[in-house]
């Protein structure tokens, strides 16, 4: 089994270094903070998984659900402003609504000030990886949130495995990037 995970391990920083690049080459082309407002054409709906595949052992991945780019930028450049202070948020959790109304009217301004402006869905994808991110375990809270799974293991931005009814299984959740991983 470890050399199976080893493989795959392998596989997937390959093809992570390869979306890396390809995303940044994405990037350049998002607004900045001294940019005007201009929004990119609408993100598609949360959940859009791309293709799973067959590797050369004959494993199929399953299809990874993935933030849209410009959404997993601003993500990653917001999530320390809108906390107060680093610790803020430490005993807070997803489902407390006073606290959830607080980080989304925060990102309402920090997005203005910004001068970032996003569809609904755009915005709506945006504050639920926030709200996950600051107040829950990230990419992986619907499967925390699911008392189905029993246990759930992080082998790398890419690759998370969670036991459902005793049998382990490739999950279709992904991190960003191993930087998403640790700051969750």
């Amino acid at each position: 089994m470890s050399s199976f995970l080893s493989k795959r391990i392998e596989e997937q920083k390959k093809k992570a270094a390869e979306e890396a690049a390809k995303r940044d080459a994405e990037f350049r082309g998002l607004a900045t903070d001294d940019e005007e407002g201009a929004s990119a054409e609408p993100a598609g709906p949360v959940g859009q998984p791309d293709e799973g595949e067959v590797l050369p052992s004959g494993y199929i991945v399953p299809p990874k659900l993935r933030m849209p780019p410009k959404i997993a930028k601003l993500r990653k450049q917001l999530r320390s402003k809108l906390l107060a202070y680093p610790d803020e948020a430490d005993h807070w959790h997803r489902g407390m609504k006073d606290k959830e109304e607080l980080l989304i009217g925060r990102l309402k301004t920090v997005l203005q000030k910004m001068g970032v402006s996003l569809s609904q869905d755009e915005f709506r994808i945006l504050a639920e990886g926030l709200l996950n991110d600051l107040l829950g375990f990230g990419a992986i809270e619907p499967l925390v949130q699911d008392k189905r799974y029993s246990e759930i293991m992080v082998n790398g931005p890419e690759i998370i495995f969670a036991e459902f009814k005793g049998k382990l299984q490739e999950t279709q959740y992904v991190f960003d990037d191993e930087e998403h991983v640790q700051w969750t």
